[in-house]
């Protein structure tokens, strides 16, 4: 049986590729908002990285106090 420290990281490991998953492709979109919408700004690709690392830190933190809440 897996201990609490264990599920920990694994949850950790999981927060990390969501936040380089959801972070990569606000880039995306973002830099797409930019080509076509602002003419070349920078704050698209700003808002969309943020808004990715936004919503990865939201599910990180629900996963990671779903594993606080059991010990």
């Amino acid at each position: 049986m897996p201990s609490a420290g264990d599920e920990l990281n694994r949850k950790w490991e999981r927060c990390r590729l969501d936040a380089m998953m959801k972070a990569g492709g606000g880039l995306l979109l973002g830099s797409l908002g930019s080509l076509l919408l602002a003419r070349l700004r920078v704050w698209p690709l700003i808002f969309g990285t943020g808004l990715g690392l936004g919503l990865a830190y939201i599910n990180c933190e629900q996963d990671v106090n779903k594993v606080l809440a059991k010990k």
